[in-house]
This record gives structure tokens, C-alpha cells and sequence, in this order.
């Protein structure tokens, strides 16, 4: 049993060891003092905000993207399969770089919009936009997977009796794998809350306007390691809280099932 336990245990110490640190490191009095900052509050609530409308937005435009992938087999399914897995392999750098070459100002769409007095890059939208880019993989990828593992017949004797697609995405196939699609949510939460490289290329690292959590902490850490510090414990309570009660949430509704 030591062959199991060894490395286990050695994984689970270095996982662990961070955390620990972290809060040792960073007295309960410095925490309260940093929390009620502007700054900190200002970063602590674009971060939620913008990543839970990343996570809206992934539901309802990758729902309907994974049910199409997962069903229409075709050169165009298959190039979007591919499409949605770059991200996940993608350096954020590369990501945040490519996204302002589309919708910077002299971006291939950026440059149209501009003309029309619309601005993206810079703003919360294109903090909206790198989360969506880096992070919607991880729930369409899991929800196509989900998808495919319902029983097939379900899907050919629909077609058969000509139940329309949309009808049989929504009351059949999100009802029956809602736990897998509630778990890739929370991947692609977790995902955008801590972004990092797209978003500084794309919307930059403005305070009170596009600076988030992660940002914030990489500013501070230049200056203020406590505040840095600070910003760090709050980041993993709030991960850790969010999480858990997804997961508190999910473990009620198997055991209600």
C-alpha cells in the first residue's frame, strides 16, 4: 500500500504547501486592513463580476455549440472541435495578442468599430472577451463529452418522430447531464477569474477600469508585497467558498435524485 500512499501523499503536501504558506505569511490584521481599500474592492468585484458574465454568456452560446458538435458529424463540426480545443493549448499571451489584432482599434473588426465610436479593447468588454476566449473551452468541451454519453437512441428516435433540435437540447439532454455541465461551469469560472495573460495584452491593467484580481496582485508585488499578499488569501477564499458551494449544490441534487 506504500506504493499508493507515497505519492499521494507527497502530491497532496504540494499542493497543500502554497495555501498554508500563504496564510501564514499574511496576518489576519494586514487582511482586514487591505480588503476595504478602493483598490482591492474594485479588483475583487470586476473579477466576480466579469467572470460570472463569462460564465452566463459560455452557457448560452456554448451550449448550443457542444450539442451541434456532439450531434451534426461534418467537416464543419469537426473544425469547430478543433476550433474550441486551441484555447485550452494556447498560450494566454498569444491569445490576448490575437484578440486585439481582431478587435483593437486597428483591429480587423476593431478598426469598423472604431469608426462607429465603439471602443473594446481597453474596456471591461475586452475583459469579458479574454475570459470567454480562454476559459469556454473547458465547459463546452466537457458538455459535448456529456452529451455523447447519453444513450444515442434517445437522439435518433427524436429525429425520427421530428422533435426539433432546440426542443431536445433543452428539455432532454441539459436536464439528464445538468451535474456534468454544472461541473464545467465552475472549470470555466475558476478559469476566468484568474486570467491573467490575455487579459493584460487585451484590455490592460487600468485601476478602478480593467485591473482584476490577478492583475491587481501582479501590480502590487512590484510594490506592496503585503497587499499582494492580502490579495492572494482573498482569491483563494473566494475560490474555495464559490467552489465549495457548487459542489455542496451538486451533491444535493444526486442525493435527491
Amino acid at each position: 500500500m506504500a506504493y499508493i500512499y507515497l505519492p499521494i501523499s507527497i502530491l497532496i503536501f504540494f499542493l497543500l504547501i502554497p495555501f498554508i504558506s500563504l496564510i501564514i505569511k499574511t496576518p489576519l490584521n494586514i487582511i482586514v486592513a487591505e480588503i476595504t481599500s478602493s483598490p482591492a474592492i474594485n479588483a475583487l468585484l470586476l473579477s466576480i463580476i466579469s467572470s460570472s458574465v463569462t460564465v452566463v454568456i459560455t452557457f448560452l452560446f456554448g451550449t448550443p455549440l457542444a450539442y451541434y458538435i456532439a450531434f451534426k458529424k461534418g467537416k464543419i463540426s469537426t473544425f469547430a472541435e478543433y476550433l474550441v480545443d486551441i484555447p485550452a493549448v494556447l498560450p494566454p499571451a498569444v491569445a490576448g495578442i490575437a484578440l486585439l489584432m481582431a478587435f483593437g482599434r486597428e483591429g480587423i473588426i476593431g478598426k469598423f468599430l472604431s469608426s462607429i465610436g465603439i471602443q473594446i479593447s481597453f474596456t471591461v468588454i475586452a475583459v469579458i472577451l479574454a475570459q470567454i476566449f480562454i476559459s469556454s473551452t473547458y465547459y463546452i468541451k466537457v458538455a459535448y463529452s456529456s452529451f455523447m454519453s447519453v444513450d444515442r437512441t434517445i437522439w435518433e428516435e427524436s429525429q425520427l418522430i421530428g422533435v426539433n433540435d432546440f426542443k431536445l437540447m433543452t428539455a432532454i439532454y441539459i436536464p439528464i447531464t445538468k451535474r456534468f455541465l454544472i461541473t464545467g461551469l465552475i472549470s470555466t469560472w475558476a478559469r476566468a477569474i484568474g486570467e491573467f495573460g490575455a487579459t493584460i495584452i487585451f484590455a490592460g491593467n487600468l485601476e478602478g477600469k480593467t485591473r482584476t484580481m490577478p492583475l491587481a496582485i501582479y501590480t502590487a508585488m512590484q510594490s506592496d508585497l503585503n497587499y499582494a499578499l492580502s490579495l492572494s488569501v482573498i482569491m483563494v477564499m473566494c475560490s474555495f467558498i464559490i467552489i465549495y458551494l457548487c459542489r455542496f449544490m451538486i451533491k444535493k441534487d444526486v442525493d435527491r435524485s
